[in-house]
């Protein structure tokens, strides 16, 4: 009985040998060469001499859009690079976003809006489909308008000027001054009415006579009365005591020529412009310090920290600066940022660095940022191969708007070697300038050789080095990154 070519190639051994018919034998592998797809398998299916060892691509992705490439080596798969996928959530996923200041979150009128995630142009992102309600000012209507958690909150509500039972000929009239009706309230409150007429300069009794009615000639000396003190404000009302903005305060005295007048205790202060010369003051009286007022309304932010043993007494206060960083941030309506995060180097394979968190919005950086694990566990500090990997695209990096400036905040207290890929300092000094991200490093100063390492790639890219130590606390760390991204400088 004759056999086929097929039943021949099947008795041969993988490896194309152990048969003495070499004529059969190179039939067999030519008909594999030919045939023969390579598996990942640790065998050699095409009979070309190499086993495994070749590339290939997998889907990735929050909705399966990306791809990354994998490499086969001893029959299994590793990753050789970053998903691609663009996509920041997964499509018709739906989550609830609010603007406002968190205290005012769910409380009186305020509500949360709905955003949607739908494909954008191949890029799936968050779509608001209905509006956030926002705290509106306080009205006497039984709702609680400015949701600060009371219901007619009549502090807040503008009064109603009333005159109670005063008769309509004395309203306005010398002393007599109006009262006013707050919400609630059921009677006129403040009014002021006619007192007997002393010798004083003022129109006590309403008549529209001044010092009238006495037998001597009235001669009034005294300026106020004594001991009485004067509160005064010429700037906008709603800048009195903000900031530097302070009232005129004035206490009646009596001199020595036994006249009462006013002395001022404490001079006026009425809104400035503001100057990046006073970072820390709030000079226009708006509730925001120089520092403040210049922050970029927009920013991308990736924080590089480094997980070696070295950082363990520093952990806690640089992860609360961090992630309460973001936080503040997402209090405050007006500004959008993006946040992510990553190890240097990644535990436990200390050969590589790691994206913990990509590129998210502050609010939602802040939740993961506040569930990752920062316990420092021993290793070498591998910050160029991080920095090296954000900016040549390694990291797969959500993508940066070209008009918003990228930073690249590195925390440690490190120690050599900097790489294990082999990079020198110009070589991250390149990539970083050609991301155009902006590096800065927080650092004991003791530790020159962090400042050696690195000066030419925080200097060139316009970065600055801080102080980080062991009694570094979170609120400085907070106070340092405001510095970073304030368009105004120390």
């Amino acid at each position: 009985m004759r056999r086929t070519l097929a039943s021949l190639i099947a008795a041969f051994t993988l490896s194309c040998g152990g048969c003495d018919n070499e004529k059969l034998v190179d039939a067999g592998c030519r008909y594999r060469q030919e045939h023969e797809v390579e598996a990942c398998d640790n065998v050699d299916n095409n009979c070309d001499g190499i086993i495994d060892q070749y590339e290939s691509r997998e889907v990735c992705g929050l909705n399966g859009r990306g791809e990354k490439v994998v490499y086969c080596e001893a029959g299994g798969w590793t990753d050789r690079g970053e998903c691609n996928d663009k996509d920041l959530c997964t499509i018709t996923q739906q989550r609830s976003y609010y603007t406002g200041h968190q205290f005012t979150r769910g409380k009186g009128e305020c509500r949360d809006g709905i955003e949607v995630c739908t494909d954008n142009v191949g890029v799936a992102d968050y779509v608001k489909i209905t509006q956030d309600i926002l705290p509106s000012p306080e009205l006497c209507d039984g709702l609680d308008n400015n949701c600060d958690g009371t219901v007619d909150n009549y502090e807040l509500i503008p009064a109603q000027v009333c005159w109670g039972v005063l008769p309509e000929e004395y309203h306005g009239v010398g002393a007599c001054r109006n009262g006013w009706f707050g919400c609630g309230d059921t009677e006129c409150r403040g009014v002021s009415f006619p007192t007997p007429e002393v010798c004083d300069g003022v129109d006590n009794n309403c008549d529209r006579q001044v010092d009238d009615g006495f037998t001597e000639v009235c001669v009034p000396n005294d300026n106020c009365q004594e001991g009485s003190t004067d509160i005064t404000y010429t700037g906008p009302i709603a800048t009195q005591n903000i900031g530097e903005c302070k009232d005129q305060i004035s206490v009646c005295v009596r001199g020595s020529d036994n006249v009462a007048t006013w002395n001022i205790i404490q001079q006026e202060v009425s809104p400035r412009e503001e100057s990046c010369d006073y970072l820390d003051e709030d000079r226009n009286c708006n509730g925001k310090t120089a520092l403040e007022e210049n922050r970029r309304e927009k920013a991308y932010v990736l924080f590089f920290y480094d997980k070696s043993g070295s950082m363990a007494f520093k952990q806690a206060n640089v992860a609360g600066g961090m992630c309460g960083f973001a936080n503040n941030i997402a209090l405050d309506p007006t500004l959008d940022y993006r946040f992510g995060l990553a190890f240097v180097p990644d535990i436990p394979d200390e050969s590589r660095t790691r994206l913990v968190i990509n590129y998210l919005p502050s609010a939602e950086f802040y939740t993961e940022c506040t569930k990752q694990d920062f316990n420092s566990t021993g290793a070498f500090e591998i910050f160029y191969d991080g920095l090296h990997a954000a900016a040549d695209g390694m990291y797969g990096l959500h993508s940066v708007p070209s008009e918003v400036d990228e930073f690249y905040v590195s925390f440690t207290d490190g120690e050599e070697p900097w790489s294990r890929r082999g990079y020198t300092e110009n070589d991250v000094l390149m990539a970083v300038q050609n991301k155009g991200a902006i590096v800065y490093m927080f650092r004991p100063s003791v530790q020159e050789g962090i400042t050696e390492a690195f000066d030419s790639i925080v200097s060139a890219t316009g970065g600055m080095f801080y102080e980080l130590t062991d009694s570094t606390l979170s609120w400085e760390l907070m106070g340092d990154l405001e510095d970073i991204i304030s368009k105004c400088k120390r």
